[in-house]
């Protein structure tokens, strides 16, 4: 992916499962490896355009003497910060053969027609009027000069 996607992201417990990120038009598809991994054992969160994949994998019971160990265990957590706001309210997730499927779709762009009206330009008066009297103001003071009624220096 390219700098948009921006790096995987650290965490302070646990371990970052491999993932691949891929875009479409409409969605973002993101694939976790998480083998050994129960649904249940699964968060999936987004705020705003961040994905956050958190959960836990559970040592399994064994008997006998373990002579090598090389699998992960424990908590892990996988961010990514999505270039697009998404639509979090129709995200789809899937766990099959070991590997966490989830379909974030992009937020649709949404446009409204404005109303083009006729007639005087618009200008704010109000605020144009009062830059005016303090530039007025700050002028006179620095000139020693007083300003007339009509917002004149008077020399």
């Amino acid at each position: 992916m390219g700098p948009a996607f921006g790096p995987p992201a650290e965490t302070a417990t646990g371990w970052v499962p491999l993932a691949d990120v891929s875009e479409t038009d409409d969605a973002y598809l993101v694939e976790v490896d998480l083998p050994g991994v129960k649904s249940k054992d699964i968060n999936i969160e987004v705020v705003g355009n961040e994905l956050r994949i958190t959960g836990d994998v559970r040592q399994t019971k064994r008997k006998g003497l373990l002579r090598r160990k090389q699998r992960r265990v424990g908590e892990f957590e996988f961010r990514i910060t999505l270039p697009h706001e998404v639509d979090d309210d129709r995200i789809e997730a899937n766990l099959a053969e070991g590997a966490l499927t989830v379909r974030v779709p992009k937020q649709e762009t949404k446009s409204r027609p404005v109303e083009v009206t006729e007639g005087h330009r618009r200008h704010d008066s109000g605020a144009l009027a009062e830059g005016r009297r303090l530039m007025l103001f700050i002028a006179s003071e620095i000139c020693g000069r007083s300003l007339s009624s009509s917002g004149t220096i008077m020399w």
